[in-house]
């Protein structure tokens, strides 16, 4: 039902900028509905392929920071705000992380922790400082295996991967990314 939603709004989107004949449409209903998704897949792929590289509005998030009303949320926008200023401010945001993990270790949130240790790890990467991070992602490896998130875990393992493999060690760095997969 969606589907056929979603390929006449991306249908009646095209044929109003005039990309798309209404006869061919209509006398070939399933060669269409094919140009339609190609179309589509065309059009709409590169506007969704760049969205990891889009900023947040870190302005709403501190306001966000500002009224979240329990130390889980907080510390979770925490973390949000924190991996967006990872290049741009890194000093605040090993501060947010330690904040983080201020916040989380009384409580025991693995998640949140594996979260502050990826963010400091990957600052100490950016900083050329290897066995800090090494340090720090396996804290953090370990804290996602205790919270059991594979997500994190593969995070952990592709971002060890990928700093092996740009100091050329290339077999420990395939052998991280192998990790990352399981």
């Amino acid at each position: 039902m969606y589907l056929i939603f979603a390929q006449r709004v991306i249908l009646l989107h095209f044929y109003s900028l005039g990309m798309v004949d209404r006869s061919r449409i209509s006398a070939h209903g399933f060669q269409a509905r094919k140009l339609v998704l190609l179309m589509a897949c065309i059009y709409y792929m590169p506007i969704r392929c760049d969205a990891q590289y889009l900023n947040i509005d870190k302005d709403s998030i501190r306001r966000e920071i500002a009224h979240a009303g329990s130390d889980s949320a907080v510390s979770g926008l925490y973390g949000v705000l924190g991996w967006e200023l990872r290049y741009s401010n890194q000093h605040e945001a090993v501060r947010l992380a330690d904040e983080m993990i201020r916040i989380s270790s009384p409580v025991n949130d693995y998640l949140r922790l594996a979260e502050a240790y990826r963010i400091k790890g990957f600052v100490k990467v950016v900083n050329q400082d290897l066995r800090g991070c090494q340090e720090m992602y396996a804290l953090g490896i370990d804290y996602a295996m205790k919270a059991g998130s594979h997500y994190y875990l593969a995070s952990f393992y592709s971002l060890t991967g990928g700093m092996y493999q740009d100091k050329g060690d290339f077999d420990t760095g395939i052998r991280y990314y192998l990790d990352a997969l399981k």
